[in-house]
């Protein structure tokens, strides 16, 4: 919590703040901006208090989470009983697909790249983060399992991508022709 704001020692160093630390109850300063940014309600002195407090918050997230579910299951509003319902498949900003795989262990928010999820099916174990699955005609939308690849890693994927350009195939890879 912020107890008081100090003075700038100088023009450009900014103003500082007296802070009590959330989770062990000592004062420490540091600068106003950092303290007063993007709403921020919780103040620590060091990293170790921060994983403690963090910790504990998200702990607290998840119970809350878990609570606004039930509260909208009796409201008949959660994944297919809600108006805006498509299906468990979204579209990320870079325009690949995402399917909803509740207890995915490489998912985000429940979703996890369809791509990736057809190649896991394929070989039948969960890829790891590290892996790449690659388009071969270029297409985010094709995810038949024809057209993947699997690489090992980034680099092998981006000298997979260098071979196809000394070939003269800057985007795309042709097979069969």
């Amino acid at each position: 919590m912020i107890l008081k704001v100090l003075e700038a020692k100088t023009k450009r160093s900014g103003k500082r703040v007296l802070c009590r630390c959330d989770n062990c109850g000592k004062e420490f300063i540091s600068k106003l901006s950092e303290q007063t940014r993007r709403n921020k309600k919780q103040h620590f002195c060091c990293w170790d208090c921060f994983v403690v407090g963090y910790v504990a918050t998200e702990k607290a997230r998840e119970i809350a989470r878990k609570n606004f579910v039930k509260l909208n299951k009796s409201r008949n509003q959660k994944l297919e009983n809600n108006p805006h319902w498509k299906g468990g498949i979204t579209r990320t900003q870079k325009g690949y697909l995402q399917i909803l795989v509740p207890g995915h262990p490489n998912g985000v928010k429940n979703y996890i790249l369809l791509h990736r999820f057809v190649m896991e099916n394929f070989i039948g174990r969960y890829l790891l983060p590290e892996e790449v699955v690659h388009h071969i005609d270029g297409d985010k939308n094709n995810n038949d399992i024809e057209n993947l690849m699997l690489f090992k890693n980034g680099g092998e994927h981006s000298k997979h991508h260098a071979r196809l350009r000394k070939m003269g195939m800057a985007r795309f890879e042709l097979i069969g022709v």
